[in-house]
């Protein structure tokens, strides 16, 4: 049975700026606490649990990967939910399965708890981790979705560099039971407080129009069954759609390398491990928040192409002086440090291409049904995709290969996205409805 939406008006929906902003601002708080805790806090932990479970690291981080896989085989079913559910309540509830099974975590004595945590949090993460962002963002913008979803996933970037630096000194002053603990009340809490007073799953729910919906000829609130759009079984019989998961494949096998940016430093660069640390960090930090907030903008203004050509040639460009960085220069580490900045850029494009692709050729009527299965294959490959670069690299002894792939994977990611691009604009919503596209 389908949840009741929630009607009463927060008390900021009265304020002079539009209601969505308000949304974009609680969405990247939940990004900042609970990706940044639940999914990048994860490998923090993985050397302290091996230690005292008395396991090798590998047998202990093969958690996650199941962690990932569970994800991948929820994103449907999670997308399926959120069309037929109000998102607010739906989330409310799985932040306390997620909270319980991430406590679970610092309670465990042997691996067999271990890895039931971590197919709860996939469970959980099926419905935070890809799919929460452009579902809100996509519900509440008829307009300047791609600045507004670049803002929102900024809380991604930020808050696993954040929570992460903050995990490692609570492990280091306090253990890591109490870190998890700890970690675990800071993700509960925001994520409640933010849901309960800010969060409305659609602007209906406080009779309010989506932001830019009035400037596009949009007078009333639409009924769901009367958005423009395609229905899933109509996406699942237009071809382009598979195209556009092919394009989410390639790029995410390019993105994935990044996995292996601390290795890289060490091993290729002669960084020492803080070092490393260090300049795989400016991939969050640095590239990761500028570059949504850049091409989220260039994607608004110039279209996807644009902002995807922008980023993932900055993206190459880094992995370029990754190949040709001359050891023993004295400047490694600031290369390292730029070249791990500059990669960030590439890693934001799964964040915003793919949901503003999808959304321009299938519209908003089930739009979260249809990228749900779209944004399946993120954890998949990104999985799949770690270990192939990891087994390269240990293998030859250097990055050499590795970056080659990432670099071809991208530039093919380019050619895709045009194509895709290409046909969204000569089968826009509006094409496919006969409706304005709100």
């Amino acid at each position: 049975m389908a949840l009741k939406p929630c009607t009463r008006k927060p008390a900021l929906a009265n304020a002079k700026f539009h209601y969505a902003w308000i949304i974009v601002i609680s969405v990247f708080l939940i990004l900042f606490c609970c990706l940044g805790i639940y999914s990048n806090c994860l490998a923090v932990f993985l050397v302290s649990i091996s230690t005292e479970l008395g396991v090798p690291v590998p047998i202990v981080a093969y958690a996650i990967s199941l962690n990932y896989v569970v994800i991948f085989i929820m994103s449907p079913f999670a997308g399926r939910i959120y069309q037929k559910n109000d998102v607010r309540k739906t989330v409310m509830i799985l932040a306390i399965i997620q909270f319980c099974a991430w406590q679970l975590i610092g309670t465990i004595h042997s691996l067999a708890p271990y890895y039931v945590a971590n197919v709860i949090l996939g469970a959980c993460g099926g419905f935070l981790g890809f799919l929460l962002a452009p579902t809100l963002i996509n519900a509440w913008f008829a307009a300047n979705m791609g600045t507004a979803l670049g803002i929102a996933v900024c809380g991604t970037s930020i808050g696993s560099g954040v929570m992460q630096s903050l995990a490692g000194a609570l492990i280091m002053k306090c253990g890591w039971r109490v870190a998890n603990l700890v970690l675990g009340i800071i993700a509960f809490v925001v994520l409640e407080v933010i849901l309960f007073f800010l969060i409305r799953s659609r602007p209906a729910d406080i009779g309010m129009l989506a932001y830019g919906a009035d400037k596009q000829g949009q007078t009333e609130v639409v009924a769901q069954e009367d958005l423009p759009g395609k229905t899933f079984k109509e996406a699942l019989h237009t071809p382009i759609y598979y195209l556009i998961i092919v394009y989410v494949i390639i790029l995410i096998l390019a993105i994935s390398f990044t996995a292996q940016l601390p290795t890289w430093g060490q091993l290729c660069a002669g960084l020492n491990v803080a070092q490393a640390g260090v300049a795989s960090g400016f991939n969050w930090w640095c590239g990761g928040t500028l570059g949504n907030l850049i091409t989220g903008a260039i994607n608004d203004r110039k279209g996807v192409a644009a902002g995807v050509t922008v980023s993932v040639v900055i993206g190459i460009i880094g992995m370029l002086i990754m190949l040709f960085m001359i050891d023993n220069s004295g400047t490694q580490f600031v290369l390292a440090c730029v070249a791990c900045a500059l990669i960030g850029f590439l890693c934001t494009m799964i964040d915003m291409a793919a949901p503003i692709l999808t959304r321009t050729i299938f519209g908003i009527k089930e739009y979260t049904s249809i990228y749900s299965v779209v944004c399946m294959f993120i954890p998949l490959i990104s999985a799949l995709g770690m270990a192939m670069y990891s087994t390269l690299i240990a293998k030859a002894g250097n990055a050499n290969t590795a970056l080659t792939i990432a670099i071809i994977a991208a530039i093919v990611s380019i050619v895709i996205c045009f194509i895709c691009n290409g046909y969204a604009k000569k089968h826009a919503v509006e094409d496919v409805t006969g409706t304005m596209h709100t």
